[in-house]
Formats: structure tokens, C-alpha cells, sequence
């Protein structure tokens, strides 16, 4: 019974500790705290060593179809960095990343890292958005892998999105988003 009982706790364990948590941010939220909000079409994925060798990172090259906020001169294409990748074989994962593919066409709330001159995904996989044209009209979809959020360090509800996608049928259409987007860009500026 002993021996069930500490498999159950390690395997429980095990389980909670391929998530990453953070806070939970609303779409309004990310609209007002990111530097740069784009759409655009994944062109390149490419995993390198940081100088020292101890930590890969991933860039992530975006081609700009839209670019819908900017603190930046306009850009025809957005290189975005985060931590983990595979190079030579080796694989640094970080749960909770949000993951591109080549040829995937996204909306992404980006902001500028504070000691590096790149842009990171605002609130891990939460600022990635992927656009399904498979339905018409367009719709926006976001897929959580291996994240957990809270409500706020203060109220430690915490919601469970490990690989979680949400519905097709329920995500919004792409006009939809864009309309939340700048009405929460626009009240963010009085």
C-alpha cells in the first residue's frame, strides 16, 4: 500500500511538473502591455547555443502581413526569441513556450525583452494566436500546451490549460479579434 500510495504522489507529481505557471492575461491585457502586436506568416525557425554554451534558444522569423500596434518603426518581418530548442540533437524544452510552425500564419503579442535587443512572446504560449482559414470566416484559435495560469498571485485559482485548444466553433472570427484588439488598444490611450 506504501509503495502504491508514493507511485501515485510521484506520478502526480511527474504530471504537474511539465507545466509552466504564470499569470493569467486577458486579451485586453496583452493588447495594452505589448510593444508590438503583429500578424504574419512563420518563414523560418532556427535553434541556436547562447555564447557560453549553456542555454538554446529559438528564433522564430515572422513575415508581416499586419502590423496592428508598434513602439517600433515599421518592420517587414519580426524575429522572436525564446528559451529551448534542439540543436545537434540536444533538446532544452520550456514548458508553456508558444510553438510556431513554418508556413503557420499568427497573431502575436510581443514585447521587448528588458536586457536584450529581441522581442519574446508576451506571457508565454497565451500571446501566440494562430488564424484557422480553413473555416470562413477566418478564425482565431489559441493553443496553451503545458500552461497553467492564475487569476492573480493574490488568488490562487488556478486554471489547468495544458494542452488545451480552444473550440473552433466558439474562438472568435479574425475581424472580431482585430475590433477587441484596437477598442482595447483605443481605451488604453485616454
Amino acid at each position: 500500500m506504501k509503495f502504491f500510495s508514493f507511485l501515485l504522489v510521484f506520478l502526480v507529481g511527474l504530471n504537474a511538473s511539465f507545466a509552466t505557471t504564470v499569470i493569467k492575461l486577458s486579451v485586453d491585457q496583452l493588447a495594452h502591455e505589448s510593444d508590438l502586436i503583429v500578424r504574419g506568416v512563420v518563414t523560418a525557425k532556427e535553434s541556436a547555443w547562447n555564447e557560453k554554451r549553456t542555454r538554446i534558444y529559438t528564433h522564430t522569423t515572422l513575415d508581416v502581413s499586419q502590423l496592428i500596434k508598434s513602439k517600433f518603426p515599421q518592420q517587414s518581418k519580426v524575429v522572436i526569441r525564446q528559451i529551448g530548442g534542439e540543436v545537434d540533437g540536444l533538446v532544452q524544452h520550456v514548458s508553456g513556450n508558444a510553438e510556431f510552425n513554418r508556413g503557420e500564419e499568427v497573431l502575436v503579442f510581443l514585447e521587448k525583452h528588458p536586457t536584450a535587443n529581441v522581442m519574446v512572446v508576451m506571457g508565454m504560449a497565451q500571446g501566440k494566436f494562430s488564424i484557422d482559414r480553413s473555416q470562413q470566416p477566418p478564425r482565431v484559435q489559441q493553443k496553451q500546451t503545458h500552461l497553467k495560469t492564475i487569476k492573480h498571485p493574490t488568488q490562487p485559482q488556478i486554471v489547468d490549460l495544458r494542452r488545451r485548444t480552444i473550440n473552433a466553433s466558439s474562438s472568435p472570427t479574425l475581424t472580431q479579434f482585430l475590433h477587441q484588439i484596437n477598442a482595447a488598444i483605443g481605451a488604453g490611450s485616454d
